[in-house]
């Protein structure tokens, strides 16, 4: 019987993986912070990318990097692209600060500038890439591919982890009834 109720069970988690899966990997969208101190790099941004293709709902757009990093802590975003030279404070320092609050985002820096030392430090940050203006659409549109590739690996992880704790307690359950 357990080995039956198990199989059983199993089957109907791997249909639900399947069916995550086959949905494209996750049940809401992400979501992206933007953030320059240029507005008309905002509104390039905006327009360069399909970000539904993605299934990435922009969150906000700052010129600010003061502004860009209260929202962060307000949104918790998964992506955050921004410029390293902001004022307010820098993409550098975001990232550094999201770094010390632990919080779990993704970033792209862009910079009008290829600086080895903002590549540098953006690399100990741990960003995920460093792009230059002028901004190339098949290279960020390269990046958010890879980019939701991992959070749907991490989606998927998380969705697995909690079916085969269902699982165990469902199991337990049975288990106690027999005996």
């Amino acid at each position: 019987i357990f080995s039956f109720i198990f199989l059983f069970q199993f089957d109907i988690i791997a249909k639900d993986i399947l069916s995550f899966r086959w949905k494209g990997g996750h049940t809401t969208m992400y979501k992206v912070i933007l953030a320059d101190d240029e507005i008309l790099i905002l509104k390039m941004l905006r327009k360069l990318i399909c970000w539904e293709d993605f299934d990435i709902e922009i969150a906000g757009e700052f010129t600010d990097g003061k502004d860009a990093f209260k929202a962060i802590l307000e949104k918790q975003p998964d992506i955050v692209i921004t410029d390293i030279k902001m004022s307010g404070m820098t993409g550098l320092e975001i990232v550094r600060n999201c770094s010390k609050a632990r919080i779990n985002t993704i970033f792209l820096l862009i910079s009008g500038h290829a600086e080895f030392e903002y590549a540098h430090m953006a690399i100990r940050y741990g960003v995920e890439n460093y792009l230059l203006k002028p901004i190339n659409k098949q290279e960020l549109e390269n990046n958010l591919q890879r980019i939701c590739m991992r959070l749907n690996s991490q989606r998927m992880a998380t969705e697995n982890k909690l079916n085969l704790e269902n699982q165990i307690q469902f199991n337990k359950e049975i288990l106690n009834g027999q005996f």
